[in-house]
């Protein structure tokens, strides 16, 4: 029932054109909620980021956060790692596959990173497959196509080297 209450504050909010009070949002859902429950909602909505808060005390008012408002910087998007998804899943998808290690894992990155990213985008490219590569594990193969098996096998060649 907590679930569906929240979801009625916030639908509620996202109907509204301009920043809402309390009491005023409170008389739109028809009065369900205690001042302070309502209160608390607001504030844990609030703290998650959904809600923008103006004023203070008696002239306070909600708002629903303005999705345009946020910079892609500021929620951690990696432009880079997105538009090279599927380029980065394959390169490692190889590299496990072949049981690649050392100098000839570094010099297949370098020649498919030279051919299939544009030059700009290279340095980020190569910090993110660094990153995959340190990074992976069994929940982090879903989508690059090889199994627990072939990966947990890289991993052992790679260990004695």
């Amino acid at each position: 029932m907590q679930k569906d209450k929240k979801l009625a504050i916030l639908r509620q909010l996202n109907r509204e054109t301009k920043p809402i009070s309390l009491n005023d949002l409170n008389e739109k859902l028809n009065n369900i909620y205690a001042e302070r429950t309502l209160r608390r909602y607001l504030a844990k909505m609030i703290e998650y980021g959904l809600l923008e808060k103006f004023g203070k005390n008696k002239g306070t008012k909600y708002q629903i956060f303005a999705l345009s408002k946020i910079k892609p910087k500021a929620i951690g998007f990696d432009e880079i790692r997105v538009r090279y998804r599927q380029q980065r899943r394959e390169l490692i998808r190889h590299i496990i596959l072949k049981k690649m290690i050392g100098k000839v894992m570094q010099d297949f990155i370098a020649s498919q990173t030279q051919k299939l990213v544009k030059k700009e985008d290279q340095s980020s490219f190569l910090e993110d497959v660094k990153e995959d590569l340190a990074d992976i594990d069994e929940i982090r193969i879903v989508g690059i196509g090889v199994t627990p098996e072939q990966l947990h096998s890289w991993k052992r060649v790679q260990s004695k080297k």
